[in-house]
């Protein structure tokens, strides 16, 4: 979230899969609470795979331009 990964724990963040189909963000913890000093709100994600090879790349939406730090 613009900071690496310091101070977060993958098992914080989550992917999952809302009624439409689209796949978002769920986080926890630590994770939430950095996500909502820097004001993010949501993320983008897209997710594809062609036989044995898959790819995933998550975008942080950030709707408040001022932080919290």
């Amino acid at each position: 979230m613009g900071t690496g990964i310091h101070g977060l724990a993958c098992r914080e963040m989550e992917v999952v899969q809302l009624r439409s189909g689209r796949p978002t963000v769920t986080l926890h913890g630590n994770a939430k609470r950095r996500a909502e000093l820097l004001g993010i709100s949501a993320f983008d994600v897209s997710i594809a795979d062609l036989a044995e090879l898959s790819i995933a790349i998550a975008v942080a939406v950030q709707t408040n331009v001022e932080t919290k730090q």
